[in-house]
């Protein structure tokens, strides 16, 4: 057995296997004319479904169609069927929603408790509102989800958090020293050494990634606290990327530009079976070239070669 590779319990490997089959008959019960998309998905997925712990880099699957025909529902069912629910996150990313309280890919990840190296899924939906080139081909200015990139390249997101654990270093030292001051004052009722409270403790479970209920962290003194954060910090493993190689990643979106007959909304007489025997006739060449439209080569490049392509219904399938 290679080295790295943990050995798989057999038993296991066979539930999963046989979950992985129960999703494919349920996909299948619920969707109508999608049996393909649904066979290559469950295909690509298997090795991270099944023996995520070999895996060295994410596993990318792109879903791309017109509007309507259920790839964002396709993805929330199979969570569901693989009892995912608590390790799923969906992410719309966006260069012009300025109402959007994260400004990157880890503070979603942050945000969720999902962080960390266990397998998870997540799915970024309407990617084509995400363009970093404009129509002319000139880039675009962008300082928020730059992080989006560095996940699809390797899986790793980089910790920047540093300064933080400073801040609570050296407020945790002030504040204690100013207690002492004022008590020597004469004041009374000044706790030299409070509690953390729910906040710190949420913060600082998540920037050390300790595995400490949030409960005991929040009753923990001040002082324990600042002597776990000067032990971690010399174990520098803190600062060190998020390995999201067990993350499986789906990208979803809508690209006119490679499905030109999502225009054709006024044609209200053309048969089904039409449209449908011009989108079977989309590739990934056609994908590809639409992706180029709206992101930069090297980017275009990090989405992979896992290219799933909607094909419009059928009249047989309506």
């Amino acid at each position: 057995m290679p080295e790295g590779i943990m050995k798989i319990d057999r038993e296991q490997l066979k539930q999963r296997q046989q979950k992985i089959e129960e999703a494919r008959t349920a996909l299948k019960k619920y969707f109508i004319g999608i049996d393909t998309i649904i066979d290559d998905l469950l295909d690509y997925i298997q090795i991270w479904y099944l023996m995520p712990e070999i895996l060295n880099r994410p596993i990318i699957v792109n879903l791309w169609g017109m509007t309507g025909v259920g790839k964002t529902d396709l993805i929330r069912r199979l969570v569901k069927l693989l009892n995912f629910q608590d390790r799923f996150l969906e992410v719309e990313l966006s260069n012009v929603d300025n109402t959007n309280y994260y400004s990157s890919v880890a503070s979603y990840f942050e945000n969720y408790e999902m962080n960390d190296s266990k397998p998870a899924i997540v799915l970024f939906d309407e990617i084509q509102r995400f363009n970093t080139i404009d129509t002319e081909g000139k880039p675009l200015e962008s300082t928020k989800f730059t992080d989006f990139w560095e996940l699809l390249s390797d899986g790793r997101l980089s910790k920047k958090e540093r300064s933080d654990l400073d801040w609570y270093i050296s407020d945790f030292i002030t504040s204690s020293k100013y207690a002492q001051q004022r008590k020597q004052k004469g004041e009374e009722n000044i706790e030299e050494d409070p509690t953390l409270g729910l906040y710190e403790a949420k913060e600082l479970r998540k920037m050390l990634s300790l595995d400490k209920s949030l409960t005991d962290m929040a009753d923990m003194k001040r002082s324990e606290m600042l002597k776990i954060i000067m032990q971690e910090k010399k174990k520098k493993k803190i600062y060190e990327p998020v390995d999201h190689s067990q993350t499986l990643i789906i990208v979803s979106g809508n690209l006119d530009e490679a499905f030109e007959m999502s225009n054709l909304t006024s044609e209200a007489d053309v048969d089904a079976d039409i449209f449908h025997s011009y989108t079977k006739k989309v590739t990934i060449v056609d994908v590809k070239n639409a992706l180029s439209r709206k992101f930069r080569p090297e980017q275009v490049a990090r989405f992979g070669n896992i290219h799933l392509i909607y094909t419009s219904l059928r009249k047989s399938d309506f």
